[in-house]
């Protein structure tokens, strides 16, 4: 699920798993144990609370772990929305009861028949105990209200109304940096958005998972490439705030101990000519790579550098810059001056970067 934007570039990928009504199950396959082969996204690492979430000191940032490594995330966008709608057979035709009963895109679910769900697995279940007519009950635009819904019964017996649901987004991107001290993090430079809307997607709560890389699926014109790879069952971290800069979380205690540190830079470090990034593509792990800084920002254009890459190495690799490399930091004479957040479509080795004090801007 790639969305082409206005502005002619690719964010990171960043996709919505999905329940299926229609289906009954979840789209993507679940490992019992170990790790799970991935395309940029994956499917229900676990759970975490607030109470997860450590209270963040006011000493403000001073030097910082270097990102350059990727992190999976999964966030839960606040309750089962409808998705899509998906015709079933009854009695030698289709139908949808769902859209026929009034339910649209986007409204988030609330109830079945008086019973109070926050999952997309929990609607699942409960169309499947229902008896005849069904009240939905929703929230659309602020308002609740419900309506009758009548399940159709399968032949495998299933009851299905039509209709995918989602109830989290979840995908990979890279990490721009840490804090030493308290473990918080910044990635991605852009925020996770809905494909339709381009809105940012609320944050109820979301999940950090390890990620180990394994390649790139290269990037062409008119076709970006995406990093490829394995993720752990296991949750590292959490979520804290989804801005339109980048994501801002925290790891858990012992996760990244790095003895190496580095100066954020502001909007006057930045300058044309030659810089470099830290980002993971292959097997090989982190490393550093060549680019050219092509523009800084200028009035009226505060957020975005352009940069193309330059490194044979990553471009063999990855052909330029592909989805999941997102958040890769930009370093120029020995400060971090931004990250990585944009492709451009009809080329791979060019893109855009976000200044860092733009990504601390709004993160406060």
């Amino acid at each position: 699920m790639i969305k082409r934007i206005k502005t002619g570039l690719y964010a990171s990928l960043f996709t919505a798993v999905l329940f299926s009504i229609l289906l009954a199950a979840s789209v993507g396959a679940l490992a019992a144990k170990g790790s799970e082969q991935i395309n940029c996204f994956f499917d229900r690492p676990g759970a975490v609370t607030e109470t997860d979430v450590p209270e963040k000191e006011e000493t403000g940032v001073g030097e910082v772990i270097p990102g350059g490594m990727p992190f999976g995330v999964k966030m839960f966008v606040g309750g089962p929305v409808a998705d899509e709608y998906a015709e079933i057979e009854k009695d030698g035709l289709t139908c949808c009861p769902a859209r026929d009963a009034g339910i649209k895109k986007g409204d988030v679910i609330t109830e079945v028949n008086g019973v109070r769900v926050s999952t997309a697995e929990d609607v699942v279940k409960a169309i499947g105990r229902s008896e005849g007519n069904t009240v939905i009950k929703y929230i659309r635009d602020g308002e609740t209200s419900s309506v009758y819904v009548t399940p159709v019964i399968c032949k495998d017996g299933i009851k299905r109304i039509g209709l995918l649901i989602k109830d989290c987004t979840a995908g990979i991107g890279t990490v721009t940096f840490i804090v030493p001290e308290t473990g918080e993090f910044m990635g991605l430079g852009h925020g996770i958005c809905d494909t339709d809307t381009g809105k940012l997607i609320p944050l109820m709560r979301g999940i950090v998972t390890d990620v180990t890389v394994t390649g790139a699926e290269k990037g062409k014109a008119g076709d970006p490439g995406e990093l490829k790879g394995t993720f752990e069952n296991e949750n590292v971290g959490v979520i804290k705030k989804n801005t339109g800069s980048g994501v801002v979380g925290f790891f858990n205690a012992g996760q990244f101990d790095s003895s190496e540190r580095i100066t954020l830079g502001t909007a006057n470090d930045i300058e044309t000519g030659d810089a470099h990034i830290l980002s993971t593509v292959g097997p090989g792990g982190m490393k550093k790579y060549s680019v050219r800084i092509e523009s800084v920002p200028e009035s009226g254009n505060v957020k975005n550098f352009e940069l193309r890459i330059t490194d044979p190495e990553l471009i063999d690799a990855a052909g330029g810059i592909v989805q999941g490399m997102s958040g890769s930091p930009v370093i120029q004479n020995g400060k971090l001056v931004g990250a990585v957040t944009h492709v451009m479509v009809n080329d791979p080795l060019r893109g855009y970067g976000i200044l860092i004090g733009e990504m601390l801007r709004e993160a406060a």
